[in-house]
C-alpha cells in the first residue's frame, strides 16, 4: 500500500495529469489513508489532501474534503482545518463540483457559519439547479425559521427545487419542534 501511496502522491504533485486523473489520485489516497501505519507517509497523504482541497478551481477539491472528513484519526487541529477548507469552498468562486461537495459537507458537519453563503447562493442571479438543491438541503440541516420564507418561494415557483425545499422546511420544523 505504501508504494501505491507514493506513486499517487507523485502523480498528484507532478501536475502533468488531467483533472479526472488528479481526482482519482485524491480518491485513492483518501480511501487508503486509514490503513497507512507509517506516520510520516500518513502525514504526506494528509498534506496532499489538504493541498487538493485548496485548489478551489478544481473538482478534486471537493473529493479531498470528503477524504479529509473520513479520516477517523484526524486531530482536533485537522478537524478545524477541514472546517476552514469546507467554508472556503462554499464560496461562489470555487469550482461548481467542489462547491457542491463543500455545501453538502457543511450541512452534514453542522457548520452553521456556512449559512450566509448558502442564503446568498439561493438569491444569486447565476444559478445551478444541483447547487441550489444541495444548498436548500444544507439550509434544512443548519437553518432556522427565518429561512422558511426563502424556501417556501421554491415550493410555489420552482417545481424542480420544490421537493428539496419541502424536505428542508420539514427538517427545520422538526429541529425547532414546530410540528
Amino acid at each position: 500500500m505504501e508504494g501505491l501511496a507514493e506513486t499517487l502522491i507523485g502523480m498528484f504533485d507532478g501536475g502533468a495529469h488531467p483533472p479526472a486523473v488528479l481526482d482519482y489520485c485524491v480518491q485513492h489516497l483518501g480511501a487508503m489513508q486509514g490503513g497507512i501505519g507509517d506516520g510520516a507517509l500518513r502525514a504526506r497523504v494528509h498534506g496532499v489532501l489538504v493541498k487538493a482541497a485548496r485548489r478551489k478551481n478544481m473538482p478534486c477539491a471537493g473529493t479531498a474534503l470528503y477524504s479529509l472528513a473520513a479520516d477517523r484519526r484526524a486531530t482536533p487541529q485537522q478537524l478545524e482545518e477541514l472546517k476552514r477548507l469546507t467554508l472556503a469552498l462554499c464560496a461562489a468562486d470555487a469550482n461548481t463540483a467542489a462547491r457542491i461537495a463543500a455545501i453538502q459537507l457543511a450541512g452534514e458537519r453542522g457548520y452553521a457559519e456556512a449559512l450566509p453563503i448558502l442564503r446568498k447562493a439561493l438569491s444569486s442571479p447565476r444559478r445551478d439547479a444541483v447547487l441550489d438543491i444541495v444548498a436548500i438541503g444544507s439550509i434544512g440541516l443548519l437553518g432556522d425559521s427565518s429561512d422558511i420564507p426563502r424556501l417556501s418561494h421554491f415550493i410555489k415557483c420552482d417545481s424542480r427545487r420544490a421537493p428539496a425545499a419541502e424536505a428542508a422546511i420539514r427538517r427545520i420544523d422538526e429541529r425547532l419542534g414546530v410540528k
